[in-house]
């Protein structure tokens, strides 16, 4: 494969040489749900325009850029730490860090150890699925292989954090960033909730209705017009911790403008794709009718945002009860 032809595909994913599996992946994911055809907005771009021929072309487009650089040889793309792996020396327990011999591969199989430690999590340098498992098998292990899913989901929940620091993972997975007057920044997340009876004047009219989101139990939701609370759900599932996170520590205000999507429409578009196109993008379409939403993430303290979770007081008295519960 000639350079200039990778070069080309990793331009048009927005992508560099030096980027790794991990960011070129999820740079290719956002484009394939910004050009899908029943999503694409906005035209003007090098790629595509909002028509659904044009949005077509440009999916094809970016598949083949991606299956280009999946099928590139080169080192800058291999699974290895591009600098010391930080850690968090506060973390209660050590971790497993994973990678995968298939950079690109959709199914997480073929893995190896990286290293054991008290790794922070990177979403450029590991997979969040792979970060999920390595926590998992962590707190198994802290309940000695126990099924009770009670204890598992709360100390789950509880390690997570101590290996997350909020506004660094923010500022890699964001789409798109800008400097307030007062030097705070907003960051822009893409989210999804269901469309219903009740809120379509939410959508008609030139102006998008900006929501306020609130952290409810440990679901992020959008409070509507009608004073409804409605859980949203991440295109980044990623995102969640982080954001999560922000919120309980009131360091960030979150809001929701709103885009109007039929995804219910995607079998018919789709038909325009191969079925090689479209097995690529599947799980970008969902059958029922939903509302995209384009959340603003004001950072309103950085300090509190950047730190990670202390959860180590916490995490001994849940495994303590634990222990009784099993004793009795």
């Amino acid at each position: 494969m000639q350079n200039t032809e990778l070069e080309s595909a990793l331009r048009l994913l927005g992508a560099q040489p030096e980027d790794s599996a991990l960011v070129i992946k999820r740079k290719y994911r956002a484009l394939v749900r910004r050009y899908h055809p029943d999503e694409a907005a906005g035209g003007g771009s090098d790629i595509g325009t909002n028509e659904s021929g044009a949005s077509a072309e440009a999916l094809r487009r970016i598949i083949r850029a991606y299956e280009t650089v999946r099928s590139a040889p080169h080192e800058s793309l291999k699974s290895v730490l591009r600098q010391a792996a930080e850690c968090n020396p506060a973390a209660f327990c050590v971790r497993v860090l994973y990678g995968s011999h298939d950079l690109f591969g959709e199914v997480q199989e073929d893995l190896y150890v990286r290293g054991t430690d008290r790794y922070f999590w990177d979403p450029d340098e590991e997979e969040f699925l792979l970060f999920m498992k390595s926590v998992n098998q962590a707190a198994r292990r802290l309940l000695e292989d126990d099924e009770d899913l009670t204890y598992q989901l709360k100390l789950f929940h509880l390690l997570v954090q101590e290996y997350i620091r909020p506004l660094y993972c923010l500022e890699k997975l964001a789409e798109s960033s800008e400097k307030c007057a007062d030097g705070s920044r907003i960051y822009e997340v893409s989210a999804r909730m269901p469309a219903r009876a009740g809120i379509q004047a939410m959508y008609d009219g030139p102006d998008p209705e900006i929501c306020e989101c609130v952290l409810s139990g440990t679901k992020i939701c959008v409070i509507l017009p009608d004073g409804t609370r409605q859980q949203i759900s991440l295109e980044e599932d990623g995102c969640y911790y982080p954001l999560a996170m922000m919120m309980a520590r009131d360091a960030a205000e979150l809001s929701a403008g709103t885009r109007r999507v039929k995804n219910g429409q995607n079998r018919q578009s789709s038909s325009t794709l191969d079925s090689t196109e479209r097995k690529r993008i599947r799980g970008t379409g969902k059958k029922k009718e939903t509302i995209r939403l384009i959340l603003r993430v004001h950072v309103t303290d950085p300090e509190r945002a950047s730190a990670a979770g202390c959860s180590s007081a916490e995490i001994r008295n849940l495994l303590e009860e634990h222990r009784y519960v099993l004793s009795h």
